[in-house]
């Protein structure tokens, strides 16, 4: 065993050569949110070549070197507002690292939604990546083609859209050892996640595995519709609008809403969505500003300062509910979990005459305590997308729930694990102390096996009904 390298920071490994001389690891960035920089590292000389200097947030991603040995394939959204396919020369003939021999980043592609999850196939001939269309995946296959003198690598312009078994979420892709064929995980709302094989010479797909759904019927499930509503800005907020089967008249809704923020509410397959929508409410799954997969803007729309705009999106997405939704206005419910229970606590108090009741999970109550207790690995990651305690407190103060705690009305229901490392269990504590203080109706689960969410399945099976049952009382 060697150390390769050390750096006091935030790295992961992103790839090796196939000879182990060359490491590329990427390092996250201080200063802007969703921003990190690849570095190449001799593992004989242990000299670090910085691969990606740039100044606005730029991302890079999904790493892999091309057979040439002496170019990399990767993903990045420098200069644009969405990821893509690039690549980039490391070295000259005599194999030197250095900065003057990295060439300008390649686009193999451009386009106007998010390229994910790249993989290259043993032999280094084949490339297999997805495109995020507003949260469905398109499943794409390229040649690599490597030859001359010296040998150099390539990427094909023509490429072959994978046919996938329905609009759905693709994952997990790999190819088999003599790269004839790529496995991948698919899910969608009304398919839970099985693997498919799809054979490259005979074009053809075939699953591989039937996950059980425990004799529930696929025809039960709700698929979801993609709406857009117009928010305080004339923005466009996508959201995925689910309604509960044989349903007449207005509805109950539960307003739901992703951790991240980085994050993108996806149409894949959500049991939780399922089992509410048996209990005869509808959903609106959000994709507040902030969220991912509708560009760099959108994304960077809520850093910092710009935080509770992203809250006022929500007040939209109920006004959207209530003109055009078919919701009944006094049932409209707020849920999420992470920094989703944070927009749910934020929701109650900057617009408390909205909603009949809140669930939150795991969710931030403090900036302050948050900032001060989260793991200290986690601590300067969030900071420069939520505001640094030691330029923003008074911001973060203002900002957090617990300081309006006195503009709640709703009845809420919140949701801890004792070893949650992210998020203390203590911003729970806070907000549920604070509200029996003042006489506010809370209840209130904490789970002594569980940490940054509800995992155990026995720990679900006791929960979920629990929180149907709650907004029972408090909606129907």
């Amino acid at each position: 065993e060697e150390l390769l390298f050390q750096q006091d920071g935030n790295n992961n490994f992103a790839a090796a050569s196939k000879d182990g001389k060359q490491i590329v690891v990427s390092r996250s960035g201080t200063e802007l949110s969703l921003d990190n920089n690849l570095y190449l590292i001799d593992a004989v000389t242990k000299k670090e070549t910085l691969l990606t200097p740039h100044t606005d947030a730029s991302s890079y991603g999904d790493v892999d070197f091309l057979p040439d040995g002496k170019t990399i394939v990767f993903t990045t959204d420098q200069n644009r507002e969405f990821t893509t396919v690039a690549t980039m020369s490391l070295n000259s003939d005599k194999n030197e690292t250095s900065p003057e021999n990295a060439s300008k980043i390649q686009f193999v592609n451009t386009g106007i939604w998010d390229v994910e999850n790249i993989e290259i196939s043993p032999r280094g001939n084949d490339l297999a990546y997805t495109v995020n269309l507003e949260g469905f995946s398109r499943l794409v296959w390229r040649k690599i083609e490597t030859g001359g003198d010296p040998k150099t690598s390539d990427v094909d312009k023509n490429l072959t859209i994978i046919n996938l078994p329905a609009k759905g979420i693709v994952g997990g892709l790999n190819f088999s050892g003599d790269g004839s064929k790529l496995t991948f995980t698919f899910n969608s709302a009304k398919n839970n996640s099985d693997i498919w094989i799809w054979d490259l010479k005979q074009k053809s797909k075939m699953q591989v595995t039937k996950s059980d759904r425990a004799g529930i019927s696929q025809d039960s499930f709700v698929e979801p519709e993609l709406i857009k509503y117009k928010t305080f800005d004339s923005r466009e907020i996508p959201a995925w609008f689910y309604k509960p089967k044989n349903f007449v008249g207005s509805f109950p809704v539960i307003v739901s809403v992703h951790g991240g923020p980085e994050g993108q509410e996806r149409p894949g397959f959500n049991p939780l969505y399922q089992y509410y929508l048996s209990r005869g409410y509808a959903i609106l799954a959000t994709n507040v500003r902030g969220s991912t997969g509708y560009g760099k803007t959108f994304t960077h729309l809520d850093d910092v300062r710009k935080r509770e705009d992203s809250v006022k999106d929500l007040a939209y997405a109920v006004e959207w509910l209530k003109t055009s939704g078919s919701a009944d206005a006094k049932r409209i419910a707020v849920m999420g979990g992470s920094y989703g229970g944070y927009m749910t606590l934020a929701a109650i108090t900057l617009y408390p005459n909205l909603w009949a009741a809140a669930v939150d999970t795991v969710g931030i109550a403090n900036w302050e305590s948050f900032l001060k207790n989260t793991s200290g690995y986690r601590r300067r990651q969030r900071e420069v997308e939520y505001g640094r305690l030691d330029r923003d407190l008074d911001f973060l103060r203002r900002i957090s729930p617990l300081a309006k705690i006195d503009k709640i009305r709703a009845p809420l229901f919140v949701i801890h694990g004792k070893n949650d490392p992210r998020v203390p269990y203590t911003e729970a504590e806070q907000i549920v102390a604070a509200l029996r203080k003042r006489g506010g109706r809370v209840e209130y689960k904490l789970f002594d096996d569980e940490g940054h969410g509800v995992s155990k399945l026995k720990n679900r099976l006791e929960l979920y009904p629990l929180v149907a049952d709650f907004l029972d009382r408090n909606m129907k």
